[in-house]
């Protein structure tokens, strides 16, 4: 129903030209005869006006199809030069391709997901790590939680590599010699020319003896002041900051869930850094050929149910699954990104999903084998790196 709501309040909008409540859509321009908009831009505020943001796209174009013919989908949606901008994160896309399927299962293009969707160059940069929109945060805790209790099928190169220091030169400040004439000269010139002999008795560039020119007159040593200006020694490695930075990367990694999902990755590239001298830290996540597909269960392996049957099947299940697309969208969904950018202006050490799933599983683990002193433990290790104690799972 909220959903319906919302579509209804975006086309009073584009119909009466007028902003309610703060949600506005404008359109360049219509084409009915191949179902496209053109110049597409709505924007709008949620949450009483604490989260702004703005859609828009170059072109959306709806193709429909005859389902009954290969390839069985019954409609296209297309966007291209996508644009989402907002308070907490800015998003965008080469283009969106989602296939709609009939009865998919019964003719065997899905393994039951009703719509294929294809993203081209996919951007994301999120502003705080603290702040993370929050599809992207379940996309987080379902791609950590299937890599620490799923089932990883295929890993061709796995590498990793942590660094403390050497990361970015310091800005060192050098002083200004007083005299630019002096500074040319070197501090060492009037002792190196000097005519000075260590032999006892032999005179230096003064006509004085070496024993005389330390001596009194009474035979005591005296100060001797050096005519050389003061010289401070340089080191010879540059001053770097305080920084780590932590690097994986990993080839052709495909895992499972345990739900029903495989994540496919032919190329994934992640980066932390942090530096405590400047007090700031990022993250950014490189992934290419990403897949995201559901598979068959076990048991609708094992028996395969003849044709007649699944149209049965498909017809009285359909209201349910219209009923489950509306409540459970992404459940519905293959997904496969060509490449996929991420970028954490500021990101903390705590807001790393890895940890947090890790102290938890620690956690639970500690609990299961009857260790009683697992709360006082792992709670302080999570006070100390995450910045409070974790729920129990």
């Amino acid at each position: 129903m909220q959903l319906i709501a919302f579509l209804l309040v975006v086309v009073l909008t584009f119909i009466l030209r007028r902003r309610y409540p703060d949600h506005y859509l404008s359109i360049g321009r219509v084409s009915l005869s191949n179902l496209t908009l053109y110049d597409v831009k709505y924007s709008g505020t949620l949450w009483h006006g604490t989260y702004a943001f703005t859609y828009t796209s170059k072109q959306i174009t709806v193709q429909l199809n005859w389902p009954f013919s290969a390839p069985h989908k019954w409609m296209t949606f297309t966007s291209k030069a996508t644009y989402y901008t907002s308070s907490t994160a800015n998003i965008s896309t080469a283009s969106i391709v989602a296939v709609f399927w009939f009865f998919p299962l019964l003719y065997k293009q899905t393994a039951g997901p009703w719509t294929d969707v294809e993203i081209e160059d996919l951007r994301i940069r999120v502003r705080k790590g603290g702040e993370t929109p929050y599809f992207i945060q379940r996309l987080r805790e379902n791609v950590v939680g299937a890599v620490l209790q799923g089932d990883i099928y295929r890993v061709d190169d796995f590498k990793t590599s942590v660094r403390f220091s050497g990361l970015s030169e310091a800005d060192v400040e050098e002083k200004a010699p007083e005299d630019s004439e002096d500074a040319d000269e070197d501090p060492y010139s009037g002792i190196l020319n000097a005519e000075v002999k260590t032999a006892d008795g032999e005179v230096d560039g003064d006509g004085r003896t070496c024993t005389d020119s330390l001596t009194g007159e009474n035979g005591d040593l005296k100060t001797v002041q050096s005519e050389s200006k003061d010289h401070m020694v340089q080191s010879f490695l540059p001053a770097s900051e305080d920084e780590l930075c932590i690097s994986a990367l990993a080839r052709q990694l495909h895992l499972n869930n345990l739900e029903g999902r495989i994540y496919s990755f032919d190329q994934v590239d992640a980066q932390f850094r942090r530096n405590w001298t400047a007090d700031r830290g990022s993250f950014v996540l490189i992934a290419k050929e990403s897949r995201w597909v559901r598979i068959h269960w076990t048991y609708e392996r094992d028996k395969v149910k003849p044709w007649y049957f699944q149209i049965f099947t498909s017809v009285v299940q359909f209201p349910y699954n219209l009923v489950h697309v509306f409540n459970y969208p992404m459940t519905t969904v293959n997904l496969y990104v060509s490449r996929v950018d991420v970028h954490f202006d500021e990101f903390k050490i705590r807001d790393a999903e890895l940890l947090i799933q890790a102290i938890s599983i620690v956690r639970e683990k500690m609990y299961n084998a009857g260790l009683q002193w697992q709360d006082f433990l792992v709670d302080g290790i999570a006070k100390m790196i995450v910045g409070g104690s974790l729920e129990p799972r």
